[in-house]
């Protein structure tokens, strides 16, 4: 089965390609992001809600699909 699953050259390719992506990505973020925190306190995230909301309700209800 996994035999068939790999006959095309380009599938086998494509494997390869999408696994390495995602080993160098892991790698990425296993060096450069892992260690970081972000604190967030209430208030400050109160304040960041409200302000996403008024901004909404500023937008005068415009629907971005249309």
């Amino acid at each position: 089965m996994l035999r068939r699953m790999f006959h095309s050259k380009l599938t086998r390719e494509l494997t390869v390609v999408v696994i390495l992506k995602v080993l160098l990505l892991t790698l990425i973020w296993w060096a450069f992001v892992r260690g970081h925190r972000v604190a967030v306190d209430e208030a400050g995230m109160a304040t960041a809600l409200r302000l996403n909301e008024t901004q909404s309700v500023n937008s005068g209800g415009d629907h971005h699909d249309q």
